[in-house]
């Protein structure tokens, strides 16, 4: 490998990489201005690293983990003897279902019935130094970094594969499977770009902090080398993808991600020997931002602007080595005071079409909200925002709200408003809970407010079925904006009491007409034509 990889953590499954004694590109590939210069500076945000994908064997100890060269062969990563943590690329399910795995994916346009995806292979072979074989015994299957399916008449711009990646995260201790930690899935159209060098090939011609990045970023596989330049492809919100995973528990109950109009189902397998857990999740992909850049100290308009945000990641010019923070999704805090230190932060450096979500098994509510029955699937929250300020909705109990924070660039690349995407599913029974709500009709809203607590202008909308409560917000800018739902009674209306009238007398008279007579009962009696009154 190019590079040493240093402390190592998740964050929506994202392995956060600490670059040390190496830059994005080292100082001889991109000219003969950085050929001096071994101190520069990089931040991006993800929401994975594709270093490593799905096939690693990583051996714990002293509140780390370092790699297994070797894979299960190292004698210090033996199942039986050692403390684990495996990231396992789903593959399809075999005929034993004996391993976790992808039982069905599908895709489906505006013009398309649901297509069931094929196999097209792996983008990419797994690295032979952490490869692993199958081991069913402990419920793993033989290491993959992705898979490859194509869709019948379901394209992207330059192709029609689309790479599937559910990536389980578990721990063995001493011979003991732990039950699964987190998955994260994602969907993404991929291509091949004949006119691109294969990745780790970088131009000469780099001159400044913003051309280095391009160049580390033209490939998927930034920094490692394969015979192809692979590309994200664009992936329309008109495609739909709804994929079925065997496992062997269910997961919390909350998902998150980046998903439109999502869909999510808990289900067990009746009679399963194996794998005994269905879940299926269908939603559209949605444009979520990327955004890195880097600061070399050689150029003095980069030292100065490092120099404004480095207190934020404590790294300063001082430290004689190049150094890069890898950031998740919930580095709002890091991400916002940086865009304050650097202005240019608030433009994104790129734009993926991205079908993500992740889920975990420990990511239930505690305290008041955890006396609700949180069993089988209760929610969903997502959106498009580059950062949130935590995997699940916070219950503000004060104004009875569920609220998401989310921070993102202001702008897109080519300097157009970047518009915001959320979207939140609640499980009506579990939902009526949060806000302590009884049978018959309810009421609910969702709201934009402004870091200072300001209405937003959004295109909001909220539906409801007998199992679910669906909100959507779309339409709105950042930076820091908090998105609200919330739940009511509606309160039956009460008939208005009618005022009584007092009974009215009705009286009797006689009538004559010649030698017949009537009599006439009524509050006011007339005699009829003809007849007199006697």
């Amino acid at each position: 490998m190019r590079k040493k990889m240093l402390g190592i953590s998740t964050a929506f499954g994202l392995l956060s990489v600490l670059l040390l004694g190496s830059n994005l590109a080292s100082a001889d590939e991109t000219g003969s201005l950085f050929q001096a210069s071994t101190n520069s500076r990089g931040v991006w945000f993800a929401d994975s690293n594709n270093a490593f994908d799905g096939g690693l064997v990583m051996v714990n100890s002293s509140g780390s983990g370092t790699p297994c060269d070797g894979g299960f062969t190292n004698p210090k990563c033996a199942p039986a003897t050692s403390d684990l943590t495996v990231y396992n690329t789903l593959g399809l399910c075999d005929s034993k279902v004996s391993t976790p795995c992808i039982e069905s994916v599908y895709a489906r346009t505006d013009s398309l019935e649901w297509v069931k995806g094929e196999s097209a292979g792996e983008r990419t072979p797994s690295w032979n130094f952490y490869a692993f074989d199958s081991k069913p015994e402990y419920e793993l299957a033989a290491a993959r970094r992705n898979n490859l399916f194509t869709f019948a008449g379901i394209k992207s711009d330059h192709g029609n594969l689309f790479e599937v990646n559910p990536v389980l995260i578990r721990g063995i201790k001493k011979g003991v499977v732990q039950k699964p930690s987190v998955l994260n899935m994602t969907i993404q159209a991929v291509y091949t770009d004949p006119t691109e060098a294969a990745p780790g090939t970088y131009r000469r011609a780099a001159k400044n902090g913003v051309e280095v990045t391009k160049e580390g970023s033209r490939c998927i596989d930034e920094g490692f080398y394969t015979e192809k330049c692979w590309k994200y492809d664009n992936n329309p919100l008109t495609n739909e993808f709804k994929i079925a995973l065997r496992l062997p528990t269910a997961p919390s109950g909350w998902l998150n991600g980046r998903l439109f109009n999502p869909n999510v189902t808990f289900e067990d397998v009746a009679g399963a020997s194996s794998q005994p857990f269905r879940l299926t999740i269908s939603g559209s992909p949605v444009s979520t931002p990327r955004l890195a850049k880097m600061y070399f100290y050689d150029i003095p308009a980069e030292r100065t602007a490092w120099d404004k945000v480095q207190g934020i990641f404590n790294l300063p010019w001082s430290i004689k080595y190049s150094a890069s923070p890898g950031l998740g999704p919930t580095n709002i805090n890091e991400f916002s005071a940086a865009v304050k230190g650097d202005p240019d932060l608030d433009t994104a450096t790129g734009v993926v079409d991205k079908w993500l979500v992740s889920m975990n098994w420990n990511g239930g509510y505690s305290g008041e909200l955890g006396s609700c029955e949180q069993k089988g699937f209760l929610g969903y929250v997502g959106s498009n925002a580059l950062t949130y300020a935590s995997e699940l909705p916070v219950f503000d109990a004060q104004v009875g709200t569920l609220n998401y924070q989310v921070a993102s660039p202001h702008y897109m690349p080519s300097g157009s408003e970047f518009n915001g995407l959320y979207a939140m599913v609640l499980n009506q029974k579990y939902a009526k809970c949060i806000w302590k709500l009884g049978e018959g009709s309810i009421s609910a809203t969702v709201s934009v407010l402004s870091e200072s607590g300001q209405a937003k202008i959004a295109t909001s909308s909220v539906k409801m079925d007998d199992d679910f409560v669906r909100f959507q917000a779309t339409g709105f800018t950042f930076s820091k904006p908090t998105l609200q739902v919330k739940l009511t009674q509606v309160k039956p209306v009460s008939a208005t009491p009618s005022k009584s009238v007092p009974a009215l007398k009705s009286s009797t008279i006689t009538c004559i007409k010649g030698k017949t007579t009537k009599k006439v009962t009524a509050v006011k009696p007339k005699c009829p034509a003809g007849y007199t009154k006697k």
